[in-house]
């Protein structure tokens, strides 16, 4: 789903990914280090085209670049699978700096509590990405005992923030 806004922060903004950007998305998830711990995607522009079609179509399903200076991409990050006032975050992928990478999370997550009202975000995150665990920590997020996630074939923990746990994390930056 497109959001016609520019969420602007002080280090990088959020824009609705376009299929425009194919290419420089796809360029992301080539490197085997920062995508370790993500779904393996085919290295093939036109089916990172189509998903990005029928992404933009999905009801519910948001789908962000991170923008940092020189209006040069520097990540992506998403909200989906949206249920009543609960929504997942995911597709996190940063090669910002710290504080970008900070101030983009920040952003994502005030766009889901303010802008579409969710009471609720949860993830999963791979019991391996110890560093993700804490970042994530940093934004109130609670995680529950490891389970196996059949489809990744790994352990994950999955985890949840809620907006009144996140009001007292927001302004850190």
């Amino acid at each position: 789903m497109k959001y016609d806004k520019v969420i602007i922060g002080e280090y990088c903004s959020l824009r609705s990914a376009t299929v425009g950007d194919a290419e420089t998305t796809l360029e992301l998830r080539q490197n085997k280090e920062k995508t370790q711990f993500l779904h393996k995607v085919c290295n093939d522009i036109e089916q990172q085209k189509r998903w990005l079609v029928e992404q933009i179509e999905r009801i519910d399903d948001y789908f962000f670049v991170v923008i940092g200076e020189n209006n040069t991409i520097i990540g992506t990050m998403g909200i989906y699978e949206i249920d009543n006032d609960r929504g997942h975050i995911g597709r996190l992928l940063m090669y910002g700096n710290a504080v970008q990478s900070y101030e983009a999370y920040l952003l994502l997550f005030r766009f889901g509590f303010y802008e579409l009202g969710l009471s609720e975000m949860w993830g999963d995150t791979d019991i391996n990405n110890t560093s993700a665990m804490r970042f994530s920590k940093m934004f109130g997020m609670i995680y529950n005992e490891p389970v196996y996630d059949d489809e990744m074939k790994r352990d994950v923990c999955y985890g949840s923030v809620k907006k009144d746990e996140f009001k007292k994390y927001e302004n850190k930056l």
